[in-house]
């Protein structure tokens, strides 16, 4: 599943270097208003897709699920090469119309993608002279500490509770960008 991550992150990554900050700024907002009403209805989505059925995977609709996931992973890592912030909702709310439940599982997944995009999108920003190196620091500092407090305190949480705070966050990002454009 690493694959699409990648080769979608380097995709929005080149048409991040394409775009404009007008039409930047007008989008982005909208995305993660879209992924935060997703996680919103995740629960009531993921009730009518599934119903009550065992967690346990069927075999025929596994190999649908992997594709489906990878489908969902290529096209939501366009938009984390693209612009990373507000990736994890719209990956999570994606995520949760999969046969998964566990929102840490969805959690788990959505990082290790995260990863894959940020590492290969990072590498074409560098490589095309595109990062600026005064907010390096911070921006790297700021991702270890986040990183490292939300992996240890959302394993620790209940998953009603994580995707309140992830609903919340992203309602908050998407004021500030509504705000900001």
């Amino acid at each position: 599943l690493l694959i699409p991550c990648v080769i979608g992150g380097l995709i929005g990554a080149i048409l991040l270097k394409h775009t404009s900050n007008n039409f930047f700024s007008v989008v982005v907002p909208w995305f993660i208003v879209f992924g935060v009403g997703l996680l919103i209805l995740q629960p009531k989505l993921h009730k009518w897709l599934y119903g009550k059925t065992s967690a346990k995977f069927k075999p025929r609709r596994q190999k649908l699920t992997i594709s489906f996931i990878g489908i969902i992973l290529f096209l939501v890592s366009i938009y984390g090469g693209f612009f990373g912030a507000g990736f994890g909702i719209i990956m999570l709310a994606l995520l949760g119309l999969t046969e998964l439940r566990d929102i840490q599982q969805m959690n788990g997944l959505k990082n290790l993608g995260g990863a894959g995009i940020n590492i290969f999108a990072s590498v074409y920003f560098l490589i095309h002279k595109l990062i600026d190196w005064k907010v390096v620091p911070i921006s790297l500092i700021s991702a270890v500490i986040g990183g490292y407090l939300g992996s240890t305190y959302s394993a620790k949480l209940p998953g009603n509770t994580v995707r309140k705070i992830v609903i919340t966050a992203g309602v908050i990002v998407a004021v500030v960008l509504f705000i900001k454009s």
